[in-house]
């Protein structure tokens, strides 16, 4: 079989339908395999990076209704923020803004953190010189993630605000700069923690061809690896689209996919070594025959 007739897709269906294909693809170069992994991982970020997108622009209109609607009247002013009144606004699931009009030194923070800080995930505390954003995690708690002035910002009051925003909601070009913003870092963060799982199984699969025996060499493990990955990847991707995660127990079935297609894998390379040994003891056979009779 020509391989290079073998498509993408076509790889990409017959890593986890026929155990045939990876005697082909551990006979093939490295940089082959490495090169079906990475676009693997494009099409995949590229898929969660469209949904993202199209989710955020989804979810626009809205916002700048809850801006229009709930936020109060704002103006920054020489690098201060004026608002008319305190007030604290849910954004969205786990999110909420808080305009005071003090300053940070001012603010008791840790008496807010006590009586506030197990309600949300994500906190915006838009104090009176500053910007903070707060993130609240099972592990490390209520914790401060940065800070930017509000002289950072080019809008000046509420009306620019969503003045901005509408007009970036119905942007063409902004829609296809956030798709290609969001899919770059992406690909820059998901590429590297689908390189490590690849790593994994290499030296998982160097490990069950103990017991194979099949003769490989450590970078065709690697080769398995890339192949191998496919289904759990998918899989994974179309998991971060539904619920924006990756479950405990998905990881666990991931992971067990994956060993499962390992075995198979080495298991094919083997039993395609035995076919071949015999088919070329047959040969030598019947050319001993052959020039036997000759004689």
């Amino acid at each position: 079989m020509k391989t290079k007739s073998i498509g993408f897709f076509s790889r990409f269906i017959l890593s986890f339908t026929d155990q045939r294909i990876y005697p082909i693809v551990v006979k093939e170069s490295f940089l082959k395999g490495f090169w079906y992994f990475i676009r693997l991982v494009l099409v995949c970020c590229l898929f969660m990076a469209f949904f993202s997108t199209s989710k955020l622009f989804d979810s626009l209109p809205s916002f700048v209704d809850k801006v229009e609607n709930e936020f109060p009247n704002f103006e920054v002013f020489y690098d201060q923020l004026e608002v008319d009144e305190s007030k604290e606004v849910v954004l969205g699931e786990g999110t909420l803004i808080n305009f005071t009009d003090t300053k940070k030194i001012d603010f008791d923070m840790d008496e807010y953190k006590k009586e506030n800080g197990s309600k949300y995930t994500l906190y915006l505390m838009a104090f009176k010189d500053v910007l903070e954003v707060y993130t609240n995690d099972e592990e490390i708690g209520f914790n401060r993630a940065f800070a930017i002035g509000w002289k950072e910002f080019s809008v000046t009051d509420k009306d620019e605000v969503l003045t901005t925003f509408r007009a970036f909601s119905t942007s063409i070009i902004a829609k296809i700069f956030m798709f290609c913003f969001i899919s770059i870092m992406i690909f820059s963060i998901y590429s590297i923690n689908r390189f490590v799982i690849v790593l994994m199984l290499s030296i998982s699969a160097a490990l069950l061809d103990t017991m194979f025996r099949t003769g490989l060499k450590f970078k065709d493990y690697f080769k398995i690896a890339f192949y191998v990955s496919s289904l759990p990847t998918f899989l994974e991707t179309i998991a971060i689209i539904k619920i924006q995660t990756v479950p405990e127990l998905a990881e666990f079935i991931e992971i067990l996919i994956a060993t499962i297609y390992i075995y198979v894998a080495l298991r094919a390379c083997k039993l395609t070594a035995i076919l071949e040994q015999v088919a070329k003891e047959a040969k030598n056979n019947k050319d001993d025959n052959n020039e036997s009779s000759n004689q």
